[in-house]
């Protein structure tokens, strides 16, 4: 049981950090969060927890980021950075 709970919480970590690093899954969760999150396979106790923190609700809960702060440092020496991530399709309705 144990273990399962440390995958769990292993697996919404990583989801997290993925949300914190790509700003079109950020604002597909901002628009969508159910759908977003049930794509991401979180379980339901994950997602009631998500949600709260998405309505500002828990002790140190913050409203979603809804924009970027760029900052551009110069000529980038690596000639071949990682691109940004591409925006996902719209899905159908």
């Amino acid at each position: 049981m144990n273990e399962m709970i440390e995958a769990r919480s292993e697996h919404l970590f990583h989801w997290l950090a993925e949300l914190s690093v790509d700003p079109f899954k950020l604002e597909a969760l901002v628009r969508d969060p159910a759908r977003v999150m049930a794509e991401a396979g979180l379980s339901p106790a994950e997602q009631a927890l998500v949600e709260r923190r998405l309505k500002g609700e828990g002790s140190v809960a913050a409203p979603p980021v809804r924009g970027a702060f760029v900052f551009d440092p110069g000529d980038d020496p690596d000639p071949n950075p990682d691109p940004m991530p591409e925006r996902p399709a719209e899905p159908s309705s």
